[in-house]
């Protein structure tokens, strides 16, 4: 209530001084502008209106979506556009693609072959890689015919049980965590709890925690279109019974990142998440539709409860390409570029699994393991067109640690940027017809708001440019409306 108090009065105090203004240029010419004042006076009353109306109620899902489209054009042009990683510190991140020719190779199994995601960590660690994310569903034991453990199950259980204690100065390791699926009937907007789906590597992560850590790998797909935009930063969870709290993968991931120890990670994100934490199992959860308090995970890492808006955009800079080479050992690499110093450096390499990859390609990398082959069903649609789950999850990584939320335009902004569109309509309507004005109008805003909202968003900052357009066409319609009473009652 108070925000729509004070955006009332901003519109109040705004048409106020403007008739001032036009009072104080009336008495000072010999024209008579009191019929301009008044139709200025009143589209800047209903054009404000619409936009106070329009902003209070943008987080519903049509006007969402509109935003939601103009975010994606704007990413679409700038994905080839990334911003300089060493600024913020971000180490260079690394894809180990399990595709069809690798899962041909393998024997194209139906369970992952745990001694070969075990080797690829093994190879990951042996480079002295800064964090490995394993991207692949381990929950499931491999079926075997016998009553003992699978041997390669064995042979990666084996690794992580160990790993804590053998490999003391070894890169943490965040292993996605899989969920059993939710009831059909459960309504989008209030889910119950998840139920943890686990399997034969528990023990063994307890046992090297917190060097080895569970991590959600869920995200938020719009239910329009079926894209993923959003991130879950956190999932209310339920785990032999018991409520939890599980960070995602790339909120784990930058706190990692930023923190020095994985000790230090954890109890930070602990302290953060524990007014998350759901009593009981039996619990629904309701993700808040606005930004609340900030939650603080880093001195650089500050996030907020929110998780509809704008501020859960993933600021998606790496698309999914077609490999340059299919006898290179790279699939593809992509470059940032600093426009300082006119530098660029490579952020992102993505590598087939079953080729051979030197330690250097992965020394002080983030390696995340994941798969694009077919029959794993990993791929999805994202604003820059299908990829797999894995390097969604780098650009989620990346997006986090280089810019946390994106941050929208403060609602002043917005007003002010509707306000001085609407001046500009009204001006033309003294000149040309309402259709030619409108034309005229939206085009001034294309030609000026989308190049500034473009550029904006490489620093993490949205200005939307579909909310004023949005706000003149519709005050265009009440307007024309307004303009036909009159005639009709003379």
């Amino acid at each position: 209530m108070l925000r729509v108090f004070l955006i009332g009065l901003f519109v109040f105090v705004f048409v106020y001084f403007w008739h001032k203004f036009f009072n104080w240029i009336n008495n000072r010419t010999s024209y008579n502008l009191n019929k301009v004042l008044r139709r200025f006076t009143t589209n800047l009353i209903i054009g404000l209106s619409i936009a106070v109306f329009l902003i209070n109620f943008n987080h519903y899902p049509w006007l969402m979506d509109i935003e939601d489209a103009s975010m994606d054009f704007a990413m679409q042009v700038r994905q080839d556009t990334i911003p300089p990683a060493h600024k913020k510190q971000i180490p260079p991140l690394v894809f180990l693609d399990i595709d069809n020719k690798t899962h041909r190779l393998w024997g194209e199994p139906l369970f992952t072959p745990r001694n070969k995601i075990k080797a690829l960590i093994e190879l990951a660690v042996k480079s002295e890689a800064r964090l490995i994310v394993v991207d692949v569903d381990l929950s499931q034991q491999t079926p075997f015919f016998e009553s003992k453990q699978h041997p390669y199950d064995q042979e990666l259980y084996n690794y992580i049980a160990n790993y804590k204690k053998s490999c003391r100065d070894c890169p943490p390791i965040i292993l996605a965590r899989a969920f059993r699926p939710l009831p059909e009937s459960v309504m989008t907007e209030a889910e119950p709890i998840r139920e943890v789906r686990t399997g034969f590597l528990e023990k063994a992560v307890a046992q090297s925690a917190p060097n080895v850590q569970w991590a959600s790998p869920l995200f938020i797909r719009s239910s329009y279109d079926n894209v993923i935009r959003r991130w879950w930063l956190w999932q209310a969870v339920c785990v032999d019974k018991q409520p939890q709290v599980l960070p995602s993968i790339e909120l784990l991931a930058a706190a990692m990142i930023r923190h020095k120890t994985p000790q230090q990670a954890q109890k930070s994100l602990n302290n953060a998440l524990a007014d998350f934490k759901p009593k009981n199992c039996t619990d629904t959860y309701l993700p808040q539709s606005k930004p609340s308090k900030p939650i603080i995970i880093a001195k650089d890492l500050v996030i907020t409860e929110g998780m509809r808006g704008i501020r859960q955009r993933i600021m998606y800079n790496m698309p999914w390409l077609p490999p340059q080479k299919e006898t290179s050992t790279v699939r593809y690499y992509l470059q940032d570029y600093d426009k300082e110093t006119e530098n660029s450096e490579i952020i992102l390499t993505v590598f087939s699994a079953q080729t051979s990859v030197s330690a250097a390609a992965l020394k002080d990398s983030i390696v995340v393991i994941g798969g694009s082959y077919s029959d794993g069903r990993d791929m999805h649609s994202t604003p820059l067109g299908s990829m797999p789950g894995g390097l969604i999850i780098i650009n989620a990584i990346h997006s986090l640690l280089q810019h946390g939320e994106v941050k929208p335009i403060s609602n002043w902004l917005k007003l002010l940027l509707t306000a001085i569109a609407i001046i500009l309509v009204s001006i033309l309507f003294m000149y040309f017809s309402s259709f030619w004005s409108v034309i005229f109008t939206g085009t001034t805003i294309m030609l000026l708001l989308i190049p500034l909202s473009i550029w904006q968003l490489g620093h993490g900052v949205w200005i939307d440019f579909a909310l004023p357009l949005l706000a003149v066409e519709l005050y265009q319609i009440a307007s024309d409306f307004h303009e036909m009473t009159e005639k009709l009652e003379k």
